[in-house]
């Protein structure tokens, strides 16, 4: 079975803000920032189990 990540609104503008932190730090950092967490997103598809899961639903 294959699974995805859902990111959700509010961690999209928490990447936002980031992204703009690590910018006004340097130039390009930013774009570090976003290569990086791609690469965990991919790496978290690939190998689902090895990492956990939580239910905001609380069940």
């Amino acid at each position: 079975m294959k699974y995805g990540i859902v990111v959700t609104l509010a961690a999209r503008e928490d990447t936002l803000r980031a992204l703009n932190y690590y910018e006004d730090i340097r130039v390009g950092l930013g774009e570090d920032f976003l290569e990086d967490l791609e690469e965990r997103y991919i790496a978290i598809c690939k190998n689902t189990f090895a990492f956990s899961y939580t239910d905001t639903d609380g069940c």
